[in-house]
C-alpha cells in the first residue's frame, strides 16, 4: 500500500519581522517555513516578464525544437504565483500556452503529445504533467481529455522493471532521467483526479531503488550501472521515491548521507547545470523531506539561480532548452509560493 506525500490543508501568508514573504504551510503534524527573499521574487517577477515577451503568436516557447517541452515548462512557470489561465495579468499568456499543447495532443490520435522536432517521452511527460497543473483552471475544453489520454500512454509505456525510456514503448529499456518525469506526470494526473493505480507507482518505486547503490546510497543512470552519480539523478532518485509513497526508509537515509555528505564535499551538489533540472528536483525532495533539508538547500540553490539572470530576465541555463532553463530555475526560486501541487506535501 503506498502512503501518498501529505497534501498541504492550508496555506498561510505573513510578513516576518525582517520585511520578508513568509511562506508556512500547516499539515496535521508540522510546520514548514520557508522565506522568500525580496531578490528571489523580483527574479521571478523579472523571469516571467521576459517569457511573456518571447511567446511566440501560436501560443509556443522554443526556437526550432522541443516546442512542447518548453512550452510545458514556461505555462507551468506562470502558475508559481498563483496565476491562472484567462485571467489576470498573465491569463491570456498562460491560455495560449494550454491551447498549444492541447492543440499538439490533437494532432494524434494515440495520446502522445510532441512536436515535430523530437517524440521524446520527456516532451510527452512535461505537457502531461502542465496540462495537469491547469485543468480546471483553463476554459480550453480539451484539457481533460488530453490528461486522460495523455496518462494512459504514460501508464502503458511503463516498461517490466518499472521504469521508462526515450519512447512510448514498454520494450525499451528505461532510466532514471525519464522515470521520474513519468512519475511526476502521473502524480499530477492523480492530483487532478485521474485514475492511476497504486502498482505503477510501486514498480516505478522499484525500478529507483535498482538505480541505487546499496553501499553508498548513490543513484545512477540505469539500474545497476555503477557510473558516476551527481546532482540530477541524486535529486531525481530521492524525488521519485517520495513522490512514489516512500516517505522513510533505509534507501532514503542513505541517499540523504550521500547527497549532503559527499555533494557538498566535493562540490558537485551545485555545480551548475544547462537547465536547472537537477536543482528543480533536488529543491522538491528537500521539501518533501522536511526543514532540515529545504532550509539548507533553497537558498543555496536560489542564491546560484538569481547570480545567473541577465538584464532581459532570461535566466542562464537555457541550454538545448531555449526558455525551458529559465521556467525551470523560476519553478525552483518559486518554491515558497507552493501553489503547484507538486510542490505540496
Amino acid at each position: 500500500m503506498i502512503s501518498m506525500p501529505r497534501v498541504v490543508l492550508s496555506i498561510l501568508l505573513f510578513a516576518s519581522p525582517l520585511g520578508c514573504l513568509v511562506v508556512s504551510a500547516v499539515d496535521s503534524q508540522r510546520v514548514t517555513s520557508i522565506e522568500l527573499t525580496p531578490h528571489a521574487r523580483r527574479a521571478i517577477d523579472r523571469a516571467l516578464s521576459y517569457l511573456e515577451r518571447e511567446q511566440s503568436p501560436d501560443g509556443s516557447w522554443g526556437k526550432g525544437r522541443y516546442w512542447v517541452a518548453n512550452t510545458a515548462l514556461c505555462t507551468m512557470a506562470f502558475m508559481v504565483q498563483g496565476h491562472v489561465p484567462g485571467k489576470g495579468k498573465f491569463g491570456e499568456t498562460m491560455e495560449k500556452g494550454v491551447g498549444y499543447l492541447v492543440g499538439q495532443a490533437g494532432k494524434r490520435t494515440d495520446g502522445y503529445i510532441v512536436d515535430s522536432s523530437s517524440g521524446t517521452f520527456y516532451q510527452h511527460a512535461l505537457a502531461v504533467m502542465a496540462l495537469a497543473e491547469a485543468w480546471g483552471q483553463s476554459k480550453n475544453p480539451g484539457v481533460g481529455s488530453a490528461v486522460r489520454a495523455g496518462t494512459k500512454v504514460i501508464l502503458s509505456s511503463q516498461n517490466k522493471e518499472g521504469g521508462w525510456g526515450y519512447s512510448p514503448d514498454p520494450k525499451q529499456s528505461g532510466d532514471l532521467s525519464i522515470t521520474i518525469m513519468g512519475i511526476e506526470a502521473l502524480v499530477s494526473a492523480k492530483e487532478a483526479g485521474v485514475l492511476v493505480p497504486d502498482q505503477s507507482l510501486e514498480r516505478a518505486r522499484a525500478f529507483i531503488h535498482a538505480c541505487q547503490s546499496k553501499e553508498t546510497g548513490a543513484f545512477w543512470y540505469k539500474p545497476n550501472r555503477t557510473d558516476e552519480t551527481n546532482a540530477y539523478r541524486m535529486g531525481a532518485g530521492l524525488l521519485g521515491l517520495q513522490l512514489a509513497g516512500e516517505l522513510e526508509s533505509q534507501a532514503l537515509d542513505q541517499g540523504w548521507k550521500f547527497l549532503m555528505g559527499e555533494g557538498i564535499e566535493k562540490g558537485w551538489a551545485f555545480k551548475e547545470r544547462r537547465d536547472w533540472l537537477d536543482q528543480f528536483y533536488c529543491v522538491q525532495a528537500c521539501y518533501q523531506a522536511g526543514d532540515k533539508y529545504v532550509n539548507f538547500w533553497y537558498p543555496r540553490a536560489a542564491e546560484k539561480i538569481i547570480a545567473q539572470q541577465e538584464p532581459s530576465g532570461k535566466i542562464a541555463g537555457d541550454g538545448n532548452m531555449p526558455y525551458g532553463g529559465t521556467a525551470v530555475a523560476t519553478l525552483v526560486l518559486a518554491v515558497p509560493y507552493r501553489f503547484l501541487p507538486i510542490f505540496q506535501r
